[in-house]
Protein backbone atom coordinates (compact mmCIF):
# COMPACT_ATOMS: atom_id res chain seq x y z
CA UNK A 1 0.00 0.00 0.00
CA UNK A 2 2.29 2.43 -1.39
CA UNK A 3 2.45 6.31 1.13
CA UNK A 4 3.55 8.08 -2.58
CA UNK A 5 3.57 8.52 -5.34
CA UNK A 6 6.87 7.62 -6.45
CA UNK A 7 5.65 4.35 -4.35
CA UNK A 8 2.82 3.94 -6.35
CA UNK A 9 5.11 4.44 -9.90
CA UNK A 10 7.12 1.70 -8.33
CA UNK A 11 3.98 -0.71 -7.76
CA UNK A 12 2.63 -0.06 -10.92
CA UNK A 13 6.10 -0.89 -12.63
CA UNK A 14 6.01 -4.58 -10.84
CA UNK A 15 2.49 -4.86 -11.91
CA UNK A 16 2.71 -3.88 -15.64
CA UNK A 17 6.10 -6.22 -15.82
CA UNK A 18 4.85 -8.91 -14.07
CA UNK A 19 1.80 -9.37 -17.37
CA UNK A 20 4.45 -9.42 -19.80
CA UNK A 21 4.30 -12.83 -21.01
CA UNK A 22 7.59 -14.99 -19.85
CA UNK A 23 9.39 -12.36 -18.45
CA UNK A 24 12.02 -13.46 -15.86
CA UNK A 25 11.41 -10.68 -12.78
CA UNK A 26 12.71 -10.58 -9.87
CA UNK A 27 11.67 -7.94 -7.68
CA UNK A 28 13.39 -6.11 -4.99
CA UNK A 29 11.68 -3.72 -2.03
CA UNK A 30 14.56 -2.60 -0.38
CA UNK A 31 13.53 -0.24 3.03
CA UNK A 32 15.51 2.93 4.22
CA UNK A 33 18.74 2.41 2.20
CA UNK A 34 22.00 4.52 4.02
CA UNK A 35 25.74 4.67 3.29
CA UNK A 36 28.22 6.72 1.58
CA UNK A 37 26.83 9.58 -0.61
CA UNK A 38 23.20 9.00 0.31
CA UNK A 39 21.44 12.21 1.20
CA UNK A 40 18.32 11.86 2.74
CA UNK A 41 18.99 10.15 6.18
CA UNK A 42 22.43 12.24 6.05
CA UNK A 43 20.39 15.29 6.72
CA UNK A 44 19.74 13.35 10.42
CA UNK A 45 23.81 12.84 10.66
CA UNK A 46 24.23 16.77 10.26
CA UNK A 47 21.73 17.08 12.02
CA UNK A 48 23.02 15.16 14.98
CA UNK A 49 26.25 16.46 14.78
CA UNK A 50 24.76 20.03 15.48
CA UNK A 51 23.46 17.97 18.50
CA UNK A 52 20.10 18.95 17.44
CA UNK A 53 17.38 15.60 16.97
CA UNK A 54 14.26 16.26 15.19
CA UNK A 55 11.10 14.53 15.00
CA UNK A 56 8.23 14.74 13.93
CA UNK A 57 5.34 14.07 16.52
CA UNK A 58 5.52 11.44 18.79
CA UNK A 59 4.23 8.22 17.91
CA UNK A 60 6.06 4.76 18.08
CA UNK A 61 7.50 4.02 14.65
CA UNK A 62 9.01 0.36 13.76
CA UNK A 63 11.76 0.77 10.86
CA UNK A 64 14.30 -1.24 8.64
CA UNK A 65 17.02 -0.20 7.21
CA UNK A 66 19.37 -1.51 4.78
CA UNK A 67 23.54 -0.50 3.86
CA UNK A 68 24.00 -0.23 0.48
CA UNK A 69 26.95 -2.65 0.31
CA UNK A 70 24.29 -5.36 1.50
CA UNK A 71 21.57 -4.11 -1.67
CA UNK A 72 24.08 -3.72 -3.83
CA UNK A 73 25.50 -7.66 -2.95
CA UNK A 74 21.89 -8.66 -2.38
CA UNK A 75 20.99 -7.18 -6.22
CA UNK A 76 24.19 -8.90 -7.83
CA UNK A 77 23.31 -12.53 -6.17
CA UNK A 78 19.96 -11.82 -7.26
CA UNK A 79 20.97 -11.11 -11.14
CA UNK A 80 23.08 -13.89 -10.59
CA UNK A 81 19.90 -16.44 -9.65
CA UNK A 82 18.08 -17.75 -12.77
CA UNK A 83 15.62 -19.51 -11.50
CA UNK A 84 14.47 -17.87 -8.53
CA UNK A 85 11.93 -15.18 -10.01
CA UNK A 86 10.09 -13.56 -7.05
CA UNK A 87 9.37 -10.46 -5.46
CA UNK A 88 11.40 -9.59 -1.97
CA UNK A 89 11.44 -7.45 0.91
CA UNK A 90 15.82 -6.41 1.65
CA UNK A 91 16.13 -4.60 4.98
CA UNK A 92 19.03 -6.23 7.17
CA UNK A 93 15.84 -8.32 8.82
CA UNK A 94 15.69 -6.31 11.97
CA UNK A 95 13.46 -3.91 13.59
CA UNK A 96 14.10 -0.37 15.14
CA UNK A 97 12.46 2.28 16.91
CA UNK A 98 11.98 5.49 15.90
CA UNK A 99 15.23 6.64 18.08
CA UNK A 100 17.46 3.91 16.90
CA UNK A 101 19.49 5.68 13.97
CA UNK A 102 19.87 8.18 16.24
CA UNK A 103 20.75 6.18 19.39
CA UNK A 104 23.30 4.52 17.51
CA UNK A 105 24.93 7.29 15.68
CA UNK A 106 25.29 9.25 19.05
CA UNK A 107 27.10 6.59 20.63
CA UNK A 108 29.73 6.06 17.65
CA UNK A 109 30.00 9.95 17.69
CA UNK A 110 30.11 10.16 21.27
CA UNK A 111 27.95 12.94 21.69
CA UNK A 112 24.80 14.42 23.55
CA UNK A 113 21.68 15.73 21.48
CA UNK A 114 18.70 17.61 22.17
CA UNK A 115 16.25 15.58 21.62
CA UNK A 116 12.77 18.06 19.96
CA UNK A 117 9.52 17.05 19.10
CA UNK A 118 7.78 19.35 16.21
CA UNK A 119 4.05 18.98 16.55
CA UNK A 120 3.03 17.41 13.39
CA UNK A 121 0.48 20.15 12.15
CA UNK A 122 3.67 22.80 12.66
CA UNK A 123 5.36 20.36 10.84
CA UNK A 124 2.44 20.07 8.16
CA UNK A 125 2.23 23.90 8.01
CA UNK A 126 6.02 24.25 7.43
CA UNK A 127 5.77 21.77 4.48
CA UNK A 128 2.51 23.74 2.97
CA UNK A 129 4.88 26.87 2.92
CA UNK A 130 7.76 25.39 1.17
CA UNK A 131 5.41 23.73 -1.65
CA UNK A 132 4.24 27.40 -1.89
CA UNK A 133 7.10 28.57 -2.33
CA UNK A 134 8.71 26.04 -4.72
CA UNK A 135 5.48 26.08 -6.79
CA UNK A 136 7.87 27.92 -9.35
CA UNK A 137 10.81 26.00 -9.12
CA UNK A 138 11.97 22.70 -11.48
CA UNK A 139 13.33 21.29 -8.00
CA UNK A 140 11.05 19.91 -4.87
CA UNK A 141 11.68 21.32 -1.20
CA UNK A 142 13.65 18.73 0.55
CA UNK A 143 10.80 17.99 3.04
CA UNK A 144 7.57 17.84 0.94
CA UNK A 145 4.39 16.22 1.52
CA UNK A 146 5.24 12.99 -0.35
CA UNK A 147 8.70 12.80 2.51
CA UNK A 148 6.53 13.87 5.24
CA UNK A 149 3.92 10.91 4.56
CA UNK A 150 7.35 8.63 4.49
CA UNK A 151 8.46 10.30 7.57
CA UNK A 152 5.36 9.81 9.65
CA UNK A 153 4.27 6.16 8.46
CA UNK A 154 3.72 3.85 11.41
CA UNK A 155 5.77 1.19 10.61
CA UNK A 156 8.53 0.32 7.98
CA UNK A 157 9.37 -3.08 9.12
CA UNK A 158 9.37 -6.18 7.02
CA UNK A 159 10.24 -9.46 7.04
CA UNK A 160 13.47 -11.12 4.71
CA UNK A 161 12.55 -14.85 5.34
CA UNK A 162 11.71 -15.12 1.68
CA UNK A 163 14.83 -13.93 0.21
CA UNK A 164 17.07 -15.69 2.86
CA UNK A 165 15.53 -19.01 2.03
CA UNK A 166 14.93 -18.70 -1.89
CA UNK A 167 18.49 -16.39 -2.32
CA UNK A 168 20.21 -17.88 0.50
CA UNK A 169 21.92 -14.57 1.05
CA UNK A 170 21.55 -12.13 4.09
CA UNK A 171 22.61 -8.63 4.71
CA UNK A 172 26.01 -8.47 6.70
CA UNK A 173 25.66 -5.41 7.97
CA UNK A 174 23.24 -4.15 10.85
CA UNK A 175 22.31 -1.32 11.78
CA UNK A 176 25.15 -0.62 13.96
CA UNK A 177 27.77 -1.52 11.97
CA UNK A 178 26.68 0.19 8.57
CA UNK A 179 26.64 3.77 10.94
CA UNK A 180 29.85 3.14 11.76
CA UNK A 181 31.28 2.90 8.10
CA UNK A 182 28.68 5.15 6.80
CA UNK A 183 29.84 7.57 9.67
CA UNK A 184 33.31 6.95 8.60
CA UNK A 185 33.19 7.70 4.90
CA UNK A 186 31.73 10.51 5.81
CA UNK A 187 34.37 11.86 7.52
CA UNK A 188 36.50 10.88 5.22
CA UNK A 189 35.50 12.82 2.40
CA UNK A 190 34.50 16.38 4.63
CA UNK A 191 30.71 15.90 4.62
CA UNK A 192 30.97 15.75 8.21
Amino acid sequence: MPLTNYGKSKLLAEEYLSEVKDLPLMVFRPTAVYGPREKDIFIMFKSLRQRIEPYIGRSPQRLSFIYAKDLAAITITGMLMRDKYNTYNVSDGKSYSRYALADITKKIMAIRTLKVHVPVKIVHGIVNILEMFYSNSIHAPTLNKEKLAELQAPNWECSIELLKKDLGIAPKYDLEAGIKETLAWYRSHNWL
